[in-house]
């Protein structure tokens, strides 16, 4: 069986995942279950947690280049199945249209990902970064930029 989006992960991509991961249930207290990666028919979430709630919520991380069809369509799997999906893109890969950092807030440019993102998560792109000082890695805490439209 072939999964969507399953073709070799980098580096960074299972860095990030394992880190949102552990930033996630480290520091949420309403989670009822958990786990790094859960398939789904046709579709593996990165990050799955179920709250006490009975809200389940897949956390997709984008580090490489994506179209908007593939979140639409990806993100419509989720929707059909009742759970929501958070996308979150590494800030410095290649799914951004120029590095991200929390400070930014103008005069960064935007991949038509990030746009559309921009759009379905009522003006917020959320972003982690991946910063590597010597062989130590750390991922930035998870923040949200929102972009307004440049003249």
């Amino acid at each position: 069986m072939s999964f969507k989006g399953s073709q070799a992960e980098s580096f960074s991509h299972k860095a990030i995942k394992r880190l949102v991961f552990k930033y996630i249930t480290s520091n949420c207290h309403d989670i009822r279950e958990s786990s790094l990666e859960k398939h789904f028919a046709t579709i593996r979430a990165d990050v799955y947690f179920k709250l006490h709630s009975g809200q389940e919520v897949a956390v997709e991380i984008q580090n490489s280049y994506i179209t908007v069809k593939e979140i639409i369509d990806r993100s419509s799997d989720y929707t059909k199945k009742g759970i929501f999906v958070l996308w979150i893109l590494n800030g410095k890969g290649n799914a951004v249209g120029s590095l991200k950092d929390p400070r930014d807030e103008k005069s960064i440019k935007i991949s038509p990902a990030e746009q559309f993102l921009h759009t379905f998560y009522g003006g917020r792109v959320y972003y982690v970064n991946l910063n590597q000082y010597f062989h130590k890695k750390t991922l930035s805490p998870p923040f949200a930029l929102h972009f307004s439209p440049s003249n």
